[in-house]
């Protein structure tokens, strides 16, 4: 049964990548006119790699676990729901970003939101899922019996 799921654009990353793809696919077709090679547009493919990678961020909760995929899905998550010992709200600094990272906080995966959901793990590990709705989300997870972080 699922009890949650959203899907979060990354609208900001959408326009920053596109347009950086833009002009790099620009000055690859300068370059390569230009009589060099067809390696100039190597930044461009892989500027293409990221966006469809981190354009979008899925987040599912149901009986188990919270899934999370991102972009088109090459990129997925699942975190056991048995395995998470809390959850809570955290806000993030601007300077947190977007895509995966490791944080004070732990693994970051987000694409638009300072605020994210806190999983602390019984590893004693913890991750944060950046959302643009932390507090329907950490009531799924309360709802599936997970409980607050203090």
């Amino acid at each position: 049964m699922q009890s949650y799921k959203h899907t979060e654009t990354g609208w900001i990353l959408i326009a920053i990548l596109g347009t950086v793809t833009v002009f790099s696919l620009g000055v690859g077709a300068l370059v390569q006119s230009a009589g060099h090679s067809p390696a100039a547009y190597f930044v461009p493919v892989i500027l293409v790699a990221a966006l469809a990678n981190f354009y979008k961020l899925m987040v599912t909760v149901d009986d188990q676990a919270v899934r999370i995929s991102m972009g088109i899905g090459l990129i997925r998550k699942k975190f056991l729901l048995a395995d998470i010992v809390a959850a809570g709200v955290n806000k993030n600094p601007m300077y947190c970003g977007w895509g995966i990272h490791l944080t004070k906080d732990g693994w970051l995966y987000n694409v638009n939101s300072q605020e994210a959901v806190k999983l602390e793990m019984k590893s004693g590990s913890s991750c944060q899922i950046g959302t643009d709705e932390p507090q329907a989300f950490l009531a799924a997870l309360l709802n599936a019996g997970v409980p607050p972080r203090n």
